[in-house]
């Protein structure tokens, strides 16, 4: 995702509740206490990212103090977030569109594949 300056700006999905985990992934701590949030963040900034966009949904009034307080890093709070990747996406694409739905009847393109054919956080950079 490109910013409007034209650097690269990375998109960390933390919203989910986390229910396999017991816990929304934005409280989860390594071993040494450090949010896994911010060490997501530090990994895309360190990456190259320019910025850095953290959607933020279950738990977001707990979570939202351990996103790094920085400015190139800014916080959203996905209110679909329990609809899953999709909900959250449609409901952005919506409100870009003005409240339509987007030209291929809000459809969203799969993110790219990671290691082992996984999505993970990582930085895009927009064609043309």
């Amino acid at each position: 995702m490109s910013d409007r300056a034209g650097g690269t700006t990375g998109l960390l999905l933390a919203a989910g509740a986390g229910t396999r985990m017991g816990m929304p992934k934005a409280l989860v701590r390594d071993a040494g206490g450090r949010p896994w949030v911010t060490t997501a963040v530090d990994t895309l900034l360190a990456g190259g990212c320019d910025a850095v966009v953290v959607v933020l949904g279950a738990s977001a009034r707990e979570a939202r103090p351990l996103v790094p307080d920085r400015p190139s890093v800014r916080t959203v709070v996905a209110s679909a977030w329990a609809e899953g990747m999709g909900g959250v996406a449609r409901g952005r694409a919506r409100r870009r569109q003005g409240g339509r739905r987007g030209r291929r009847g809000g459809r969203v393109p799969r993110r790219p594949a990671g290691p082992a054919g996984r999505g993970g956080p990582a930085c895009a950079r927009r064609a043309g």
